[in-house]
Protein backbone atom coordinates (compact mmCIF):
# COMPACT_ATOMS: atom_id res chain seq x y z
CA UNK A 1 0.00 0.00 0.00
CA UNK A 2 1.16 3.47 -0.86
CA UNK A 3 -0.22 7.00 -0.67
CA UNK A 4 -2.71 7.38 -3.56
CA UNK A 5 -1.95 11.08 -4.09
CA UNK A 6 1.84 10.92 -3.86
CA UNK A 7 2.06 7.89 -6.14
CA UNK A 8 0.21 9.73 -8.93
CA UNK A 9 2.19 12.93 -8.65
CA UNK A 10 5.36 13.46 -10.65
CA UNK A 11 8.50 14.92 -9.18
CA UNK A 12 8.80 18.69 -9.14
CA UNK A 13 9.61 19.86 -12.65
CA UNK A 14 8.79 16.52 -14.27
CA UNK A 15 5.90 15.53 -16.48
CA UNK A 16 2.88 14.08 -14.62
CA UNK A 17 3.18 10.89 -16.68
CA UNK A 18 6.48 10.11 -14.92
CA UNK A 19 5.03 9.10 -11.56
CA UNK A 20 5.22 5.95 -9.46
CA UNK A 21 1.71 4.80 -10.44
CA UNK A 22 2.55 4.86 -14.15
CA UNK A 23 5.76 2.93 -13.43
CA UNK A 24 3.79 0.31 -11.46
CA UNK A 25 1.46 -0.18 -14.46
CA UNK A 26 4.30 -0.26 -16.98
CA UNK A 27 6.26 -2.85 -15.00
CA UNK A 28 3.19 -5.02 -14.42
CA UNK A 29 2.46 -5.06 -18.16
CA UNK A 30 6.06 -5.40 -19.32
CA UNK A 31 6.94 -8.23 -16.96
CA UNK A 32 3.49 -9.83 -16.80
CA UNK A 33 3.49 -9.43 -13.02
CA UNK A 34 0.50 -9.48 -10.70
CA UNK A 35 1.86 -7.82 -7.58
CA UNK A 36 -0.93 -5.69 -6.14
CA UNK A 37 0.03 -2.14 -5.18
CA UNK A 38 -2.88 -0.44 -3.46
CA UNK A 39 -3.26 3.34 -3.39
CA UNK A 40 -4.83 4.61 -0.17
CA UNK A 41 -6.18 8.19 -0.46
CA UNK A 42 -5.64 9.55 3.04
CA UNK A 43 -4.33 13.13 2.81
CA UNK A 44 -4.91 15.56 -0.03
CA UNK A 45 -2.30 18.20 0.79
CA UNK A 46 1.04 18.33 2.49
CA UNK A 47 2.17 21.38 4.38
CA UNK A 48 5.45 22.27 6.09
CA UNK A 49 6.95 19.55 8.32
CA UNK A 50 5.04 16.45 7.31
CA UNK A 51 6.04 13.07 8.74
CA UNK A 52 6.46 10.62 5.86
CA UNK A 53 6.44 7.45 7.91
CA UNK A 54 6.93 4.18 6.07
CA UNK A 55 5.72 1.00 7.66
CA UNK A 56 6.21 -2.57 6.54
CA UNK A 57 4.85 -5.83 7.89
CA UNK A 58 7.07 -8.74 6.90
CA UNK A 59 6.24 -12.10 8.46
CA UNK A 60 6.43 -11.47 12.23
CA UNK A 61 8.31 -8.16 11.97
CA UNK A 62 7.14 -4.54 11.78
CA UNK A 63 9.63 -2.10 10.24
CA UNK A 64 9.15 1.69 10.57
CA UNK A 65 11.23 4.38 8.94
CA UNK A 66 10.80 8.10 8.44
CA UNK A 67 13.38 7.90 5.67
CA UNK A 68 13.10 6.57 2.18
CA UNK A 69 14.45 3.06 1.92
CA UNK A 70 17.50 3.58 -0.21
CA UNK A 71 21.21 4.13 0.22
CA UNK A 72 20.89 7.93 0.25
CA UNK A 73 18.92 8.04 3.50
CA UNK A 74 20.00 4.90 5.33
CA UNK A 75 23.67 5.02 4.35
CA UNK A 76 25.69 8.23 4.27
CA UNK A 77 29.42 8.72 3.87
CA UNK A 78 30.25 5.08 4.65
CA UNK A 79 28.21 5.20 7.84
CA UNK A 80 24.97 3.29 8.32
CA UNK A 81 22.13 5.34 9.82
CA UNK A 82 20.64 3.23 12.63
CA UNK A 83 18.77 6.31 13.87
CA UNK A 84 16.49 6.26 10.84
CA UNK A 85 14.39 3.19 11.56
CA UNK A 86 12.82 0.92 14.17
CA UNK A 87 12.59 -2.83 13.70
CA UNK A 88 10.05 -4.58 15.94
CA UNK A 89 9.86 -8.37 15.98
CA UNK A 90 6.42 -9.26 17.29
CA UNK A 91 4.11 -11.80 15.67
CA UNK A 92 1.15 -10.34 17.57
CA UNK A 93 1.80 -6.75 16.47
CA UNK A 94 2.48 -7.81 12.88
CA UNK A 95 -0.76 -9.82 12.80
CA UNK A 96 -2.77 -6.95 14.31
CA UNK A 97 -1.39 -4.46 11.78
CA UNK A 98 -1.85 -6.76 8.79
CA UNK A 99 -5.40 -7.49 9.96
CA UNK A 100 -6.13 -3.77 10.32
CA UNK A 101 -4.90 -3.06 6.79
CA UNK A 102 -6.91 -5.93 5.31
CA UNK A 103 -10.06 -4.91 7.20
CA UNK A 104 -9.83 -1.19 6.48
CA UNK A 105 -8.41 -0.99 2.97
CA UNK A 106 -8.52 -4.02 0.71
CA UNK A 107 -12.27 -3.97 0.01
CA UNK A 108 -12.90 -0.26 0.45
CA UNK A 109 -14.43 1.50 -2.59
CA UNK A 110 -11.89 4.36 -2.28
CA UNK A 111 -8.84 2.08 -2.51
CA UNK A 112 -7.63 0.98 -5.94
CA UNK A 113 -4.71 -0.97 -7.29
CA UNK A 114 -2.21 1.41 -8.85
CA UNK A 115 -0.68 -1.34 -10.98
CA UNK A 116 -3.95 -1.37 -12.98
CA UNK A 117 -5.95 1.46 -14.63
CA UNK A 118 -7.47 3.73 -11.97
CA UNK A 119 -10.32 6.25 -11.80
CA UNK A 120 -9.60 9.93 -11.34
CA UNK A 121 -9.42 11.25 -7.80
CA UNK A 122 -12.26 13.63 -8.60
CA UNK A 123 -14.57 10.74 -9.55
CA UNK A 124 -14.11 9.04 -6.15
CA UNK A 125 -14.28 12.10 -3.86
CA UNK A 126 -17.35 10.78 -2.02
CA UNK A 127 -15.66 7.42 -1.38
CA UNK A 128 -12.50 9.17 -0.16
CA UNK A 129 -14.50 11.23 2.36
CA UNK A 130 -16.23 8.07 3.57
CA UNK A 131 -12.88 6.27 3.97
CA UNK A 132 -11.42 9.16 5.99
CA UNK A 133 -14.48 9.18 8.23
CA UNK A 134 -14.28 5.41 8.71
CA UNK A 135 -10.56 5.62 9.56
CA UNK A 136 -11.15 8.37 12.13
CA UNK A 137 -13.27 5.88 14.11
CA UNK A 138 -11.17 2.76 13.57
CA UNK A 139 -8.61 1.04 15.78
CA UNK A 140 -6.30 -1.95 15.86
CA UNK A 141 -7.92 -5.07 17.26
CA UNK A 142 -5.26 -7.49 18.49
CA UNK A 143 -6.49 -10.78 19.88
CA UNK A 144 -7.01 -10.04 23.62
CA UNK A 145 -5.76 -13.53 24.54
CA UNK A 146 -2.33 -12.77 23.06
CA UNK A 147 0.46 -11.42 25.18
CA UNK A 148 2.50 -8.87 23.25
CA UNK A 149 6.14 -9.99 23.10
CA UNK A 150 8.50 -7.77 21.20
CA UNK A 151 12.13 -7.54 20.24
CA UNK A 152 13.26 -4.01 19.36
CA UNK A 153 16.08 -2.70 17.29
CA UNK A 154 16.01 1.05 17.20
CA UNK A 155 18.15 4.14 17.27
CA UNK A 156 21.40 4.00 19.26
CA UNK A 157 22.19 6.59 21.92
CA UNK A 158 22.23 10.26 20.89
CA UNK A 159 26.04 10.39 20.86
CA UNK A 160 26.24 7.40 18.52
CA UNK A 161 23.54 8.83 16.27
CA UNK A 162 25.38 12.17 15.98
CA UNK A 163 28.61 10.36 15.13
CA UNK A 164 26.94 8.65 12.18
CA UNK A 165 25.12 11.62 10.77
Amino acid sequence: MVDWHRAQRGRIGEDQSHCNASWYREEAARRELDIPIYGVPVQTRELFGVLHLKGFVIDDTVFYSGASLNNVYLHKLDKYRFDRYHLIRSPELAEAMAGFMAEQFFNDPAVFRLDKPTPSTRSIRKEIRQLRDKLSHSQYRPDPRMRLRTSWRSAPSSASARATG
